[in-house]
């Protein structure tokens, strides 16, 4: 009884078990039964009365188990009498509640979990618990209304199914005990009547629409189960008559009393629904026995061969929604698996067998189902398909009964699947995934030996990626088995399967390599340790530079792999040389610095990651990871930042438990002294690493990137998440390390632009103060509240969540309680108006939610205050106190209090009168913006309502008024101030009724004992406030900021439990359906606007209705819509509203992603009213109709994946079968519809016939493309909607012959091709036809054209049928390319049809093909050359279409060039000299693409496409002819003069200006060119005529071409400089002067990344030139190119960076490019190498000095507006760019002095140069600049891979004067020190009040004290100034305590 005491009054389950264990342990010794009989009692009650699923539950249930049989027999019959117990009570109380019946079901349902003892118990008393389990459900039926509320309705629903699904298991596990006990007749007459109430319940459900289908289709199985125990013998007799809508067996079965009187033998008179039929099909079949589904009826017909299958597919046609599509997928494939489990029985006769073949009808039509659904939308309809396709290979197999690799129906289908079906078809993969276990992969690469490259290929697409690394991953297993005995086996199979993925990873495309790294790369390492060594073997044999650059990535991503597998040995047993024992250090450091952010990621992937959590952290992983985290926190890229900070929580929480083992192995006695010394090393290593770890997340804080400090503050927050400090020296003292400065950085982070980065601060900021210890959190309380009052009140939007989250920060330290109760000292601030008079705070504790309390009164009365200014102006308000800030501080404030745990106690009505102002002030603003929110057109519209007077009684201070008349003139000046406070008021008051309806309890009135914050009559107040928003809003903004709102308490309707409440989203949805059907004229809702707020409306109630209860209001209002939107508006004098307003709500339906699924029903329907929608004669609806179609074309094809508006990709596009399957009732409404439109589209004589649907319904088709895999007898075959498109040939409207040809080509199938050109071209006239109908020769060739591309793709056996015919009636149609075709449009057309047949069987090897196509060929060439005169024509004729057959013949002339003679240079001549720009432009293009060859740039695309239609003149010529081309056109000077000329002084057209300049840029005869021999202008010529372009023309592409132009050009400038000019620079006037400040103009932030990057090449390509300079040819000018560079490498743009890089790369040999960030410090490296000790020493020091000081800004006062920001880069980073510097600048004097020792008073001979004092040195000053340098390379430290880069040169003759250092450091500190003088005093409210003025302050003074630093180890003099400097910083510090953060403070250590 102890036991049993002390286990009640313990309420940890945790304790609680081993308590119980030890007693039922107990039960099995030997004691009497009266001592047995209580703790059996308590323990079964306990059992009983555990829930479901609980541990204790689990326990009890085993010990039963294992009772011994005497205590198990007394276990039994205590759960018997006890379970008695309760069902009695249950069904005798009047007052059983719901929650009762379902706790005994499930009591009921645990006996059933594995429990053979409670099996045994319900078998005792089988008939008691089914009379209450039917009771149960008919309890729960009863229930069950439409009135109650969703939530209600599923949860009733649920306990159906729970009762439903627990008594056919009782009927399964005791069927043999009930039909024992059926013997009896009065057992047998109860039990029926059981039976026959569960049966009446089951047609209750059957016949509902509003349960779910698992209730119904468990209905189903409950049927056959009882009809198995009552009438065993008569199953499919009684069932098949009621079940199925025809009669399957004539019987003469008897019909049972009970059965009618339950509903049987009523479902033929009133039938089921299709869905409801389909549950019940469904669950009979799933529980009927084989000797029942095989048995034969007199028809030799069977249910599994003939009735359930076709039963299936009947009811496939009429199941529209997404459920009963999903359950008939699912009963498809339960039909496979019951059909190959009665194959495996003796029940099969062998006609049977035999019709269960592949090749047979049945197993067709299962395989057509499968083809139908394997692409479709739903994932579970797409996986049931597999299944489905892998279950009927099972049952053709056990049918056919013959080895598989010899079946000739799984080899056919094989080979189908591999080369018939597109890659992009995702149903492909898991066909071929089944079948390769059948016919192997050996067949698979005898038909494609490229298949392992080929599924490869697919892994580039995101959605393709699993399913073909699944494919890949049973390929090679089932190809690794079959090699097993072969020889070489494992040799072949690495290099088969393994070397194609190491090809991949080691490639260019990053989204290829990372679906290949997750999917498929860990795939292959399980096969152990042999494949990693055969990858590391092949990633690291070949040591060149470019190639060792790109396996680099790839091997760390196979190590990072393999680290996770445990593949790879621990550190702290492998060398320290080599890491993991698998790869050097310099390898990883390699792979550290290299320039592609996944391989950086791999790498800290490797070291964070590990198989054992618990593993010790090596020091050298450390020392790894701080290389690595400083040069990438500051990453552009959120992507990569996320990584990071994933790989770094592992690495934490790997951390915190390897530590806890540390520390437990320390204290364990066992452990040896030395091993617990090398513990205790490591522990130090971890606090080591986490403490430089923050300190360095703290140092980054200020001055930095957004994206660092992003990084640096989540970091902050996982240290505190994962080592939060518990003592005992476990996880880290976060909060020990967090003082006044540290504070100081976090609270800058709340004025940060990122609100992510002020959310992260406020979590830490929060820790720190409540885990804060001897009162180190924040001080200054009282300012910092008054701070975030006067922010909360602010214009500047961005200032008031500062203000939040400041409020956030001060609630959580109780010391603000006394600040905010002490009102006297913010009234003054607080209020303008006399409601200071009125002023009260309510009584509150100093707890968190009363603290809350006294903040929300504080700011809802600064809210009623400026309410009121409001109201008398609000252009005062505007321009002054907005509003919204204190409004959206009271968001925050309240949300982040537990409202629904308020205490109820007398703080509850203070809270109830708090949420009531607030609800009222809301409404009021909302009314009080409403003039300027609802005007039509309010941006920088100033409403005469906006503009009122103070009144001068409502006002404290009459004085106030003096700032009316300047804020009147602001807002006019300004408008954005009035549109920003309208605006953002709505928003704000949107957003907090809509979250005050989730976040507050509602007081429900059917439980007046429990009180809520808000009542039902204020939910309908805000109801109303959003109706009319949304309804009655004209403009976009004011609905959609309502809809957010809106949206939120829609969703907390339809749950509430209240009946007022649940009610009111279906009454406003009948409302609102019942005023658009109204069409009343005085009707609010805007038909215009695309019905403006309406369909906003409708959809924020459907989207939140509950999906468990089916959405009928859905439903209902689809229904409504459609019906609306299919009204015919013939008669009308108007456009229908109600039509109107149906379309444009069914388009934010169908676009609305979170009813993908539930529209499907109705996209047939919506795709017919958009059709019939653009023949309506009124503009409004087909306006409506052409936005509604844009919307399902997207949800029915999906989003668009191409760019190019000519093409439509694969992936938008689905098989005729698939799309049909899905809407079957579009296939006659668009062949009517398609015949209609073309009727008379041939017979209008010239006339202009477009029939308004013909366009979307060819859209339609064209997106449509038949399946190899339907066959030619489909009823719904593409075949015929072939005519009719061919029809559309003969319209008169160019779009619509165009857009037939696109429609033609998907819709044939290549058994057609033959057949459907000889009718094509056919149809096409021959010479000598008098007046030939142009339009429809123009409409068939490009039918034809479409078609002749398709030929490459066939098998070859077509292309050469194709082909006899094709070219043999081309030759008698040659005519219409000749000038004997008059009309150029069609020549055209037939100019490309004939190049494309000539390319296409150009290399065919038939002779009879060979001979027709020379003749072809030669008619082709000869027009081609008659058409060369065009070129030479100066007018051309105005003629339709005559440009484009010009350009086209000018293409074609050039595709047929063959190289090796003159012939291509005239051509170009002639085409250069056109006097047209369509023609040049194709040359230019041409002659690019030659230069460039394979390496075109991407952005080069957009004129290939308008050019060459996408196709890459490489892919055009051979090899060779393409660098013969390239030899004979490069050599030409003819056309280099050309070039010149044109683009210096006669192109005149921009895109020729921009191709010119790019072609000369990389022609390869101006690299060498002589320009004394050239006869032409100079290159100082051709500069000064660039610069004029370059300054004068406004276009950036011509600008950016022009300068990439001059990087060739400026080498030959300079040299002809130096050669005339004895001293280079001298004069101002130079032309490289000049082009050096052009660089400088174009390379600034505000400038586009083209103009960037441009600069950027120039400098790259010339860097020997104009950065090393080693002859001295252009002197001091080389540090302006270095600061260009510097610049540049800290641009926001990625490309520009990587372009820098580049040119950094070409300073140093033997290196490859790194990433960007750690380029910036190789910059400045390599500066002082090339430049610090040579004779230009004073200009390296003078750039270095000049880089710390910065630019001088301009420092006036300019008036700032809310929008116009200017350029802004925020990845600029310049206080770590200082502390780079400051590196390299330490280095460099330590370099200059020789590293001798510096003397504080220096002495200086007569010629100023350094001189020491002998036998009086120390290292002092020598020590400090080294602490310098150490500080530096602690926090930013250099890599070892490019030591060279940094390693400086030895001195020259040159001597070094310490006086001219001096001068030159005296000068940078004198305008260092005037920028500190004439800044403004640091106050502690400064970082919120003046952000923009505050952000310049600290970095300023921070790169003055790290200069001070350095210049104080040089000597006396400059210490001096140094300190007069100092002293001027702490002045502007602050006189009482110094506001500095972790930055400054860093600094001034």
């Amino acid at each position: 009884m102890q036991e049993l005491k002390r286990l009640f009054e313990n309420s940890d389950v945790k304790e609680q078990i081993p308590m119980i264990k030890a007693m039922c342990a107990g039960l099995t010794e030997q004691i009497t039964e009266e001592e047995l009989l209580l703790p059996l009692q308590f323990m079964v009650n306990i059992y009983l009365n555990c829930p479901p699923k609980h541990p204790v539950k689990r326990i009890l249930a085993s010990t039963f188990q294992n009772y011994l049989p005497c205590i198990r027999d007394r276990v039994k019959g205590a759960l018997t009498e006890q379970l008695l117990n309760k069902m009695t009570t249950c069904q005798t109380r009047a007052d059983s509640s719901e929650t009762g019946w379902r706790s005994l079901v499930d009591i009921v349902s645990s006996l059933m979990e594995n429990f053979k003892l409670g099996e045994n118990c319900l078998c005792l008393i089988s008939l008691p618990v089914m009379k209450f389990l039917s009771k149960a459900l008919s309890e729960f039926i009863e229930l069950f209304s439409a009135s109650l509320s969703p939530v209600k309705q599923n949860e009733l629903m649920h306990n159906c199914l729970t009762a439903l699904q627990t008594t056919n298991r009782m009927l399964q596990k005791c069927h043999m005990t009930i039909l024992e006990i059926l013997t009896e007749s009065e057992s047998q007459k109860s039990f029926i009547g059981y039976a026959s109430s569960l049966m009446a319940s089951n047609m209750k459900i059957l016949k509902s629409d509003n349960f779910m289908l698992d209730c119904k289709t468990s209905c189903g199985m409950n049927l056959v189960l009882l009809l198995k125990l009552l009438c065993p013998q008569e199953v499919v007799a009684q069932l098949l008559s009621a079940a199925f809508r025809r009669l399957v067996v004539q019987t003469s079965a008897p019909q049972y009393s009970w059965l009618e009187g339950c509903g049987l033998y009523s479902l033929n008179l009133a039938p089921l629904t299709p869905t409801s039929h389909l549950c019940l099909c469904y669950g009979l079949f799933a529980h009927l026995d084989p000797a029942d589904l095989l048995y034969e009826f007199m028809d030799n017909t069977c249910l599994l061969l003939d009735v359930f299958p076709d039963e299936f597919l009947q009811l496939n046609s009429q199941c529209e929604d997404t459920g009963s599509k999903l359950l008939l997928a699912k009963s498809m494939c339960l039909w496979t698996v019951r059909a190959s489990a009665c194959l495996k029985t003796d029940c099969v006769s062998p006609a049977m067998r035999s019709r269960l073949k592949g090749g047979e009808v049945t197993l067709q039509k299962v395989l057509q189902y499968v083809w139908a659904t394997w692409e479709d939308t739903v994932d579970a309809i797409r996986l049931n398909a597999r299944d489905t396709f892998t279950n009927s290979l099972k049952v053709h197999s056990l049918a056919q009964q013959t080895d598989p690799i010899q079946d000739s129906f799984l080899l056919d289908l094989a080979r189908t699947l591999i080369l018939d079906i597109n890659w992009s078809c995702k149903g492909k993969y898991g066909s071929l995934c089944g079948i390769v276990g059948y016919v192997g992969t050996t067949h698979f690469l005898t038909v494609l030996p490229s298949m392992p490259r080929d599924v490869l290929n697919q892994m580039k697409e995101q959605t393709l990626s699993c399913y073909a690394s699944e494919l890949y991953q049973r390929l090679c297993e089932a190809h690794q088995g079959e090699l097993r005995n072969a020889h070489d086996c494992q040799t072949k199979w690495l290099t088969l399967w393994v070397d194609p993925v190491l090809d991949v990873l080691s490639g260019n495309n990053k989204l290829h390599k990372l679906h290949v790294m997750e999917y498929i790369l860990p795939k292959l390492l399980k096969n152990g340790k042999m494949t990693l060594h055969h990858m590391v073997q092949q990633l690291t044999k070949d040591t060149s530079k470019d190639s060792s650059d790109q396996h680099l990535g790839a091997l760390v991503t196979c190590l990072r792999r393999a680290r996770v597998m445990g593949l790879l040995q621990n550190q702290e047993s492998g060398s320290s040389e080599c890491l993991y024992g698998a790869v050097s250090i310099t390898v990883i450091k390699q792979a550290m610095a290299h320039k592609d952010e996944q391989v950086r990621l791999d790498v800290l992937a490797l070291l964070c990651e590990n198989q054992r959590s618990t593993e010790v952290i090596s020091k050298t992983e450390f020392d790894l990871l701080q290389q690595f985290l400083p040069w990438n926190l500051n990453n552009q890229s959120p992507s990569f930042r996320q990584h990071l900070l994933a790989h770094l929580k592992k690495l934490l929480f790997r951390l915190q438990e390897s530590q806890a083992t540390l520390q437990r192995n320390m204290k364990n006695k066992k452990t040896k002294p030395e091993i617990r010394e090398t513990y205790r090393v490591s522990l130090d290593n971890y606090q080591d690493f986490v403490g430089w770890l923050v300190e360095h997340q703290f140092l980054c804080l200020s001055g930095s990137s957004f994206a660092r400090r992003t990084t640096c503050l989540s970091i902050l927050s996982l240290v505190i998440t994962a080592l939060p400090y518990i003592g005992d020296n476990l996880g880290f003292d976060l909060v020990g390390c967090v003082h006044a400065p540290q504070l100081q950085s976090l609270l800058e982070c709340l004025t940060d632009t990122f609100e992510e980065n002020k959310m992260e601060a406020t979590k830490i900021l929060q820790y720190c103060c409540q885990h804060r210890r001897d009162h180190e959190g924040l001080s200054n309380l009282e300012p910092l509240f008054d701070t975030a009052l006067t922010l909360a009140a602010s214009t500047r939007p961005q200032d008031c969540t500062t203000a939040a989250y400041l409020f956030k920060v001060l609630l959580v330290q109780p010391e603000i309680y006394d600040i905010l109760k002490n009102s006297n000292s913010y009234q003054s601030k607080l209020f303008l108006t006399k409601h200071r008079e009125t002023f009260c705070l309510p009584p509150a504790d100093n707890s968190q939610s009363g603290r809350s309390l006294l903040l929300l009164w504080i700011l809802l009365s600064y809210l009623q205050d400026q309410k009121e200014v409001a109201k008398e102006s609000l252009i005062m308000a505007a321009a002054n106190r907005p509003l919204y800030p204190t409004l959206h501080c009271i968001r925050y404030v309240l949300f982040d209090v537990a409202l629904k745990n308020l205490a109820q106690d007398q703080s509850l009505q203070h809270w109830q009168s708090f949420i009531q102002n607030l609800i009222n002030i809301c409404l009021e603003i909302s009314e009080i913006v409403s003039p300027v929110v609802h005007n039509t057109s309010p941006e920088g519209n100033v409403p005469v309502e906006a503009i009122g007077g103070l009144n001068l009684d409502t006002l404290l201070d009459p004085d106030s008024l003096k700032d009316a008349e300047r804020s009147k003139e602001t807002v006019m000046l300004m408008p954005e101030y009035l549109v920003v406070c309208c605006w953002r008021n709505i928003k704000e008051v949107s957003l907090l009724l809509g979250q005050l309806n989730l976040a507050a309890p509602i007081s429900d009135p059917g439980r007046p004992d429990v009180e809520g914050l808000l009542s039902c009559d204020q939910i309908l107040v805000m109801g109303n406030y959003f109706k009319k928003q949304l309804l009655e809003s004209v403009h976009r903004g004011a609905f959609e900021l309502a809809y957010a709102g809106f949206v939120k308490m829609a969703d907390m309707l339809w749950r509430s439990n209240i009946q007022e409440l649940h009610k009111l989203p279906r009454r406003w949805l009948q409302e609102v359906m019942a005023d658009i059907q109204a069409d009343d004229p005085n009707s609010k809702l805007c038909s215009t606007r695309r019905s403006a707020g309406v369909p906003f409306y409708i959809q924020t109630l459907v989207t939140t209705e509950p999906i468990s209860t089916g959405r009928p209001c859905f439903k209902q209002t689809m229904t409504e819509l459609l019906q609306m939107a299919l009204l015919d508006s013939t008669g009308q004098e108007s456009a229908s509203n109600p039509q109107v307003h149906a379309l444009n709500t069914l388009r934010s339906l169908y676009r609305d992603t979170r009813l993908a699924d539930d529209v499907a029903p109705f996209v047939a329907d919506g795709l017919r009213a958009a059709i019939l929608g653009f023949q309506n004669p009124f503009w409004a609806v087909r306006n409506s109709a052409t936005l509604l179609l844009s919307a399902l074309v997207t949800r029915i094809f999906g989003v668009k994946r191409s760019k190019d508006e000519s093409s439509v990709s694969k992936k938008n596009c689905q098989t005729g079968r698939a799309f049909f399957h899905r809407y079957p009732s579009l296939y006659k409404f668009l062949l009517d519809q398609l015949a209609t439109a073309t009727e008379n589209i041939g017979n209008s004589e010239g006339m202009l016939y477009l029939h308004p649907s013909l366009y979307p319904i060819l859209m339609v088709l064209g997106r449509l493309f038949p399946s190899h895999l339907e066959g030619a007898d489909t009823s719904l075959n593409l075949a015929a909607f072939i005519p009719y498109v061919i029809k559309c040939s003969s319209s008169a409207v160019y779009k619509t012959r165009i857009m037939s040809a696109k429609a033609l080509q998907p819709l044939v199938l290549p058994g057609q091709l033959t057949s459907v050109l000889t009718q094509l071209l056919d149809m096409l006239p021959d010479f000598g036809v008098k007046s030939p109908n142009q339009n429809l020769i123009h409409g068939l060739l490009p039918q034809v054209h479409q078609l002749i591309q398709t030929l490459p793709s066939v098998s070859e056996n077509i292309r050469v049928q194709a082909g006899h015919l094709l070219l043999s009636k081309w030759l008698n149609k040659i005519w219409l390319i000749t000038r004997r075709n008059t009309c150029v449009m069609t020549r055209t057309e037939a100019l490309n049809v004939t190049y494309r047949i000539i390319k296409i069987y150009q290399d065919v090897e038939d002779e009879e093909i060979l001979l027709t196509l020379t003749t072809i060929r030669d008619e082709y060439t000869k027009v081609l050359q008659q058409e060369l005169d065009l070129f030479d024509l100066k007018d051309w004729p105005q003629l339709a279409g005559f440009t484009e057959f010009v350009v086209a013949v000018a293409r074609l002339e050039l595709t047929h060039v063959k190289g090796n003679n003159s012939g291509i240079i005239s051509l170009l001549r002639r085409l250069l000299q056109c006097a047209y720009y369509e023609v040049r432009l194709i040359a230019l293009v041409f002659i690019r693409d030659i230069f460039y060859g394979d390496q075109s740039d991407a952005t080069q695309e957009d004129t290939r496409t308008l050019v060459f239609q996408g196709v890459e003149v490489s892919s055009e010529f051979s090899r060779d002819l393409l660098v013969t081309l390239r030899n004979e056109i490069g050599e030409s000077v003819s056309i280099l003069n050309l070039l010149l000329q044109r683009g210096l002084t006669e192109e005149t057209h921009y895109e020729c200006i921009i191709q010119v300049f790019e072609v000369l840029a990389c022609h390869p005869l101006l690299s060498a060119w002589d320009w004394t021999l050239s006869g032409g202008p100079t290159p100082s010529q051709i500069l000064e005529t660039c610069l004029h372009t370059i300054q004068s023309n406004p276009r950036d592409e011509i600008r950016a071409a022009v300068i990439q132009f001059t990087g060739v050009v400026i080498r030959a400038v300079i040299e002809e400089a130096h050669d005339n000019l004895p001293r280079l620079g001298a004069d101002n006037s130079d032309p490289i002067q000049k082009w050096l400040m052009v660089l400088k103009e174009h390379s600034s932030s505000e400038q586009c990344p083209l103009l960037q990057v441009s600069c950027a090449k120039v400098i790259g390509q010339n860097a020997d030139l104009l950065l090393i300079d080693s002859e001295n040819k252009i002197g001091d000018l080389t540090f302006p190119f270095w600061t260009v560079l510097v610049n540049l490498l800290q641009e926001d743009d990625g490309q520009v960076k990587e372009m820098i890089t580049e040119a950094l790369s070409k300073l140093c040999e033997d290196t490859g490019t790194v990433q960007p960030f750690l380029s910036l410090d190789l910059l400045i490296g390599q500066l002082v190498n090339c430049h610090g000790t040579t004779t230009r020493w004073k200009g390296c020091l003078s750039t270095l000095l000049n880089w710390i000081k910065g630019d001088d800004g301009d420092d006036s006062i300019v008036e700032e507006r809310l929008f116009d920001k200017g350029e802004m880069n925020t990845y600029r980073e310049d206080v770590i760019f200082v502390l780079l510097i400051i590196k390299h600048l330490t280095t460099l004097l330590l370099q200059l002095t020789r590293g001798q020792d510096l003397i504080k008073s220096s002495i200086t001979d007569q010629s100023g140069s350094l001189t020491l004092k002998e036998g009086n040195s120390d290292h002092k000053n020598i020590t400090k600049l080294d602490n310098v340098m150490r500080y530096c390379e602690r926090h930013f430290p250099s890599q070892e891979v490019i030591k060279h880069f940094v390693k400086l040169r030895d001195i020259e003759t040159a001597t070094f004067s310490f006086s001219e250092i001096e001068i030159i450091f005296k000068e940078i500190l004198g305008n260092l020190h005037k920028s500190i003088e004439a800044q403004e005093v640091v106050s502690i409210s400064s970082p919120f009040l003046e952000v923009s003025r505050y952000r310049t302050v600290f970095p300023n003074i921070y790169r003055t004290l790290k200069l001070m630093e350095v210049v104080k180890c040089l000597n006396d003099t400059l210490c001096d100034q140094c300190d007069v400097i100092g002293s001027c910083i702490i002045s502007k510090l602050g006189e009482q305590i110094p506001v500095v953060n972790t930055l400054v403070s860093s600094a001034m250590m």
